[in-house]
């Protein structure tokens, strides 16, 4: 994966900054980092997990790119999401390079 050097990261995140706009939607706003995310870095694999509205402990797999659709899309809060995965019968790449699992807080939570 394409590392940013560091005078090149505050443009970078303005323009995510910009692509997500003022929207309300979960689904779009997932789209639109899992996009910026495929064009920064190119990784082989990337699942987005949101947790639930109603707080429990429970993330919900919303988009990825290189995983098929999968029939549970629930996972408990606490599990590895590679295992998980791997769990269901999805393919994790090898290389750690290849892949992202990043944490991302929800404002209030």
């Amino acid at each position: 994966m394409a590392l940013l050097r560091s005078s090149d990261r505050l443009p970078a995140l303005q323009g995510l900054t910009l692509s997500l706009g003022a929207t309300l939607d979960v689904a779009r706003e997932c789209e639109t980092f899992l996009a910026w995310l495929e064009d920064l870095c190119q990784p082989a694999m990337a699942a987005l997990f949101v947790r639930s509205e109603e707080g429990d402990d429970v993330l919900r797999l919303i988009c990825a790119r290189g995983v098929q659709r999968l029939d549970e899309e629930e996972m408990p809060v606490d599990a590895d999401p590679w295992e998980w995965l791997a769990g269901r019968g999805v393919e994790i790449p090898g290389e750690v390079e290849q892949r992202l699992a990043l944490p991302i807080r929800q404002e209030n939570r």
